[in-house]
């Protein structure tokens, strides 16, 4: 075990939560007469969960240096994760045996002798929450640490100052690789990675602070970290398969032409092209110059036509003429003779 590691599990609130996924001591309890009903439940699962309830909610307030809002959170969030782990699954327990628990729950808040924790129901999903809860500890193990390292930094044998920078940057990591994009912003928060102004993923440098040891103070420098970026809007498509958990890349879908839809395109941009060019040549035609020059161009193009037409059917007709003479000259010539008979 490191040195940061050993560090870590001495956190009091670490201890706390420790305590709730062991079942070391639990018979100590088994004779307390709030919980006999518990106890006389012939599901073990049952009693195992209600001793561990019974045994860390009384815990909850003796350890000062535990803030209590914190550890009676995290109780309501390890009685849920485990209600929806026995529920759910083939342990045999059911809604109603379950009832037992939350019945539990409700004495150990109605007795005064004990700190109040109050039962919080949350519609939220454990999965989503296990986010919150993580932030949560990070930033109590932190001032934990950084308060130890306050008190012991003029000792020679001070190891909370250079665990503390090491801690902080080895969660900085974590929560920056298991949040590609967080959604929101400082000004529209999602209460799952916002807890306060200096245990916030909207802002790094406040909740992964860097450090300076000078002089017996601990002295914030300028964060170099990089921030998470924002969550963008761009809709996509899931595949089935990521319902399962299964890590694949977001595709998006692009719809394919086929080619007669691409003729038609081609179609159409000519014809558009083709009317422009042509409206172009009309506006000119009605509002500019080149309209009369163009009406006189036809014009004069209409009267040469004409009089070319016109000089061809003369040239017809005086070819026409002399063929017909040179026919009919032909034939009083044929008429005119006559041979002599012998």
């Amino acid at each position: 075990m490191t040195l940061l590691e050993s560090y870590e599990n001495n956190c009091p609130l670490n201890k706390f939560i420790k305590r709730l996924y062991q079942d070391v001591n639990l018979n100590l309890y088994a004779q307390d007469s709030i919980l006999q009903q518990i106890m006389n439940s012939k599901n073990d699962k049952i009693k195992r969960i209600g001793s561990k309830l019974y045994r860390n909610y009384k815990s909850i307030g003796i350890d000062m240096r535990v803030n209590k809002t914190n550890s009676c959170s995290y109780l309501n969030y390890w009685i849920d994760e485990q209600k929806g782990i026995h529920i759910t699954g083939e342990s045999g327990v059911d809604i109603s045996l379950w009832q037992i628990i939350e019945d539990l729950w409700n004495t150990l808040e109605n007795d005064e002798t004990l700190n109040n924790c109050k039962r919080i129901k949350v519609k939220n999903a454990i999965v989503e929450r296990k986010k919150y809860m993580d932030l949560m500890v990070y930033c109590e193990n932190r001032d934990y640490l950084k308060d130890r390292c306050q008190k012991t930094i003029r000792s020679s044998n001070n190891r909370y100052c250079s665990v503390l920078p090491q801690y902080i940057d080895k969660y900085y990591k974590i929560f920056f690789q298991e949040n590609n994009c967080i959604k929101g912003n400082i000004n529209d928060k999602d209460d799952k990675i916002h807890i306060s102004e200096y245990c916030t993923l909207y802002n790094i440098p406040k909740t992964f602070p860097e450090y300076d040891f000078q002089d017996s103070n601990i002295l914030e420098k300028t964060n170099s970290r990089t921030a998470i970026p924002e969550c963008t809007s761009t809709a996509h498509i899931e595949p089935p398969d990521r319902m399962y958990g299964e890590e694949i890349n977001t595709y998006s879908v692009e719809t394919s032409s086929s080619p007669n839809s691409e003729s038609w395109k081609s179609v159409f941009y000519v014809g558009i092209s083709s009317f422009g060019f042509f409206f172009f040549l009309f506006f000119l035609y009605r509002h500019t110059s080149l309209g009369p020059l163009l009406r006189s161009f036809i014009i004069k193009q209409k009267r040469l036509s004409v009089h070319v037409d016109k000089e061809r059917q003369d040239n017809v007709l005086e070819n026409s003429s002399g063929y017909i003479d040179c026919s009919t000259e032909g034939n009083e010539y044929n008429f005119s003779y006559h041979p002599v008979q012998n």
